[in-house]
């Protein structure tokens, strides 16, 4: 392999790594979460869920979502995503809310129930991450 090609495929590797890593962190519920390069732009907090049974006995969890644009400009095609976790870490359920933008120091504040396991009562956290556009 000549020099040209090997600066080539090492600038390609570097690329992609680059686009690999960090591309969405989360916190446990109570804490703040962002994603990718935003984590100084949205915070958001999650309250722990609050375990409840359907009519036809089926379990859901409900928690309070919080996403607030702390950045100097609007957040555009905003994506929340929440997922229902049990103690290991293994998703039970999820559900996300687009909002179209937040503009800079306003919050969307929403409700999100997920489905899950009645044999799980107490052992879940809700964990929230969120994209959008950069401007």
């Amino acid at each position: 392999m000549n020099m040209k090609n090997s600066l080539v495929l090492l600038i390609l590797t570097v690329f992609a790594a680059a686009l690999i890593c960090g591309c969405t962190t989360s916190q446990p519920a109570g804490s703040s979460a962002a994603s990718g390069d935003f984590v100084n732009v949205l915070d958001i907090t999650s309250s722990n869920p609050e375990w409840h049974t359907s009519p036809d006995g089926s379990c859901y969890y409900v928690s309070q979502i919080d996403v607030k644009n702390i950045g100097g400009s609007p957040a555009k095609n905003v994506m929340v995503r929440c997922y229902l976790k049990d103690e290991s870490g293994s998703t039970i359920g999820s559900d996300s809310r687009y909002f179209e933008v937040i503009d800079a120091g306003d919050h969307k504040a929403f409700s999100v129930k997920i489905d899950g396991d009645c044999g799980g009562k107490g052992k879940y956290t809700i964990t929230a991450v969120a994209t959008h556009e950069k401007q």
